[in-house]
């Protein structure tokens, strides 16, 4: 079977695709997505920290710790903190992806069998819904330990390292801080799991956010024939995808469970200087097929697939 693909650029969008544009009304992109801006496989969860933390990259602010990834904390806080760490007046979170830690199976970490060589650390393990965490607390070296070690389910075995970094003028604060953000962070309903992972799905198309690019999919299937439509739209920014290959399947997941479904794979490019440089992924966008009577008249520039 042979494909008809065409790729066009934002501009060609702009002029004739005003009509495909229009539909979309896009939902907010759930808070873990701007706390863990860049990361590729996203942790979809609602963190227990309060509502005025934000999030600095350390990667793009290279006057400070690139030790972690991340930091979490007031705007101010992390002001004080990367001044002068004793300025500090709440607790931070410090946040990186592990380099020396790794998931094993479903359950399981790579540090679970050195533990016995710390006396003074004490672990449990609970779940942050389908997600795996490892809490380490005590001492080590005479300092506070307290980190914790989430397993992102991926076939490479990432993990991400949550460090709380303590306010030494207010302790209790601190404790009690730190013990909501365990024992109250939850996985996100997955709607918004699926947001978190960078695709907003709504019925007849999906919207791809990549590397502050987007890419709208839409699907349609001809009710008299089953024939199947499959329309990319630039919607923001410099990006393309190039189509590999499109089937129908069935939602596995609870919410929509069983309805159609158009899994779009390929690999999609998205070029953004003020971020990340050039970002190319392989990757599998699900959509909602829309079922229509008539395949809708479009212009012959867009990028196509039909089967």
């Amino acid at each position: 079977m042979k494909h008809k693909i065409f790729f066009i650029t934002y501009f060609f969008a702009l002029l004739t695709c005003s009509d495909l544009k229009s539909e979309e009304q896009e939902l907010e992109e759930p808070r873990i997505v701007s706390l863990l801006p860049g990361l590729a496989h996203m942790l979809p969860i609602e963190p227990e920290i309060p509502n005025n933390y934000i999030s600095v990259e350390s990667a793009l602010n290279p006057e400070i710790d690139q030790n972690y990834d991340w930091y979490w904390g007031t705007e101010n806080d992390l002001s004080d903190y990367f001044k002068n760490p004793d300025q500090l007046k709440e607790p931070i979170i410090a946040v990186a992806i592990s380099y020396l830690v790794t998931q094993i199976d479903y359950d399981k970490f790579s540090l679970e069998p050195e533990l016995a060589r710390f006396p003074n650390v004490k672990s449990r393990k609970i779940w942050w819904g389908n997600y795996p965490v490892l809490i380490l607390s005590g001492k080590e070296n005479e300092k506070d330990l307290h980190v914790i070690f989430v397993g992102l389910n991926t076939t490479e075995g990432y993990v991400l390292a949550f460090s709380l970094i303590k306010s030494i003028a207010n302790p209790e604060n601190t404790e009690y801080f730190w013990h909501n953000f365990i024992s109250k962070t939850t996985q996100l309903p997955t709607p918004d799991l699926i947001r978190a992972h960078g695709m907003d799905m709504q019925q007849g198309y999906t919207i791809r956010h990549i590397n502050g690019t987007k890419l709208k999919f839409l699907a349609e299937i001809r009710n008299h024939d089953k024939k199947l439509r499959v329309i990319i739209v630039p919607l923001f920014g410099e990006a393309t995808f190039e189509i590999d290959k499109v089937f129908n399947t069935f939602m596995g997941f609870d919410w929509h469970y069983g309805e159609p479904l158009v899994k779009v794979r390929g690999t999609s490019t998205a070029r953004n200087n003020n971020l990340y440089g050039t970002v190319i992924t392989q990757e599998t966008i699900s959509i909602f097929p829309k079922f229509v009577d008539e395949f809708q008249s479009i212009a012959s520039d867009l990028a196509i697939y039909s089967d």
